[in-house]
């Protein structure tokens, strides 16, 4: 292990969600392309850790919904494959697997690939000249961190994106539309000797990297995104998630539909009863704490036919404006305040002066 270390957390991958069955990184055996290292089993795909990068391959889950519903197979999924590989690389790092699992895989693809072992972190020693590269997962999140021997290393760090065709970089960190669902790393906040120091993303001729403050003092830093929490939530019964959001305290609310009554509800909730039949389904909202350890309320919402959330779980004065300017052609931009108020209290406003309707 490096002695002196600057401890980065690029992004907790919060779009990512692991297969409940499988919470660790494949070995590569002679099963996966020979460039794998491991991979991870996603619900909506995987994630192939490669020496020189993380390959996301994923399909629209929207879609399996729709052919699961209608019981009619169109003969494939659409897929989607996304590179985050990083330039300037050791060819001769070193691989290391970290906290095995206790069951393993066989594969037949097509020759017998027996006792493939699963770990919960690995590592990829000297991935840059005195930079090490530890990926693992927590907490049913995928992380990685790197350790750099020196301050002055850290602009080493490069890498650029392939297959997004418009990667945004902005105050919110780095992002892109996927269409079926949104790729986002958060800013890094960064701290040396527990004070913090400036840092940011940047972008120069199409790689991304991080800038570091001057720094006079040899000591560690740590460059420390805003992670959100990531975490399971269902139940026995299927279930799909559709929308979600937060509120200020940081508290995530989720909004899907499930199909039949073996789902976790709270005491007191506004309805604890599946109303929903064998072949339709009902809403359920689920509200869960700043850290995703708990869920702080959670319920049913529906009748006896087929229910969805089609709209944001959290109805602000900002959705009100995007429907009324949907309907208006008024950009958002131009919808002052008093005239969203006026429009949210038309009714009201109606019926003191109209008589007798």
């Amino acid at each position: 292990m490096l002695k002196s270390t600057i401890l980065v957390f690029l992004f907790g991958l919060t779009f990512i969600h692991l297969n409940a069955q499988n919470e660790g990184f494949i070995q590569n055996k002679g099963q996966f392309p020979n460039q794998v290292i491991a991979a991870v089993s996603l619900e909506n795909g995987f994630l192939f850790v490669e020496k020189d990068g993380l390959v996301f391959s994923l399909f629209d889950q929207r879609k399996t919904e729709e052919e699961h519903l209608s019981k009619k197979v169109t003969g494939g999924l659409p897929r989607f494959a996304l590179k985050q590989q990083f330039l300037g690389t050791e060819p001769n790092a070193t691989i290391e697997f970290e906290s095995p699992l206790p069951h393993y895989f066989n594969y037949f693809t097509p020759k017998a690939v027996p006792h493939v072992s699963i770990f919960k972190k690995l590592w990829i020693k000297n991935f840059y000249s005195g930079i090490d590269w530890e990926i693992f997962i927590e907490n049913k999140q995928i992380k990685h961190n790197f350790y750099v021997s020196h301050p002055k290393k850290a602009h080493q760090i490069q890498w650029v994106y392939h297959g997004l065709e418009k990667v945004h970089l902005d105050q919110s960190g780095i992002w892109a539309d996927l269409g079926f669902t949104q790729f986002r790393e958060s800013p890094p906040v960064s701290f040396q000797n527990e004070k913090n120091i400036k840092s940011r993303f940047v972008k120069k001729d199409g790689r991304y990297g991080f800038f570091i403050q001057n720094l006079i003092s040899p000591s560690p830093i740590v460059i420390d995104p805003v992670l959100q929490f990531s975490t399971f939530t269902g139940g026995l019964s299927d279930n799909w998630g559709f929308t979600a959001t937060y509120d200020k305290w940081g508290n995530a609310y989720a909004g899907g539909i499930v199909r039949g009554a073996f789902y976790p509800v709270s005491f007191g909730a506004i309805d604890t009863s599946y109303n929903g039949s064998a072949t339709n389904h009902d809403i359920v909202i689920t509200k869960f704490d700043s850290s995703g350890s708990q869920i702080l309320y959670s319920t049913f919402l529906g009748g006896i036919q087929d229910d969805e959330p089609m709209v944001p779980v959290c109805v602000d004065s900002r959705t009100v404006a995007e429907v009324i300017s949907g309907w208006t052609g008024i950009p958002v931009g131009k919808m002052m305040a008093d005239e969203i108020h006026t429009v949210l209290h038309l009714k009201d406003r109606l019926s003191e002066r109209v008589v007798g309707q």
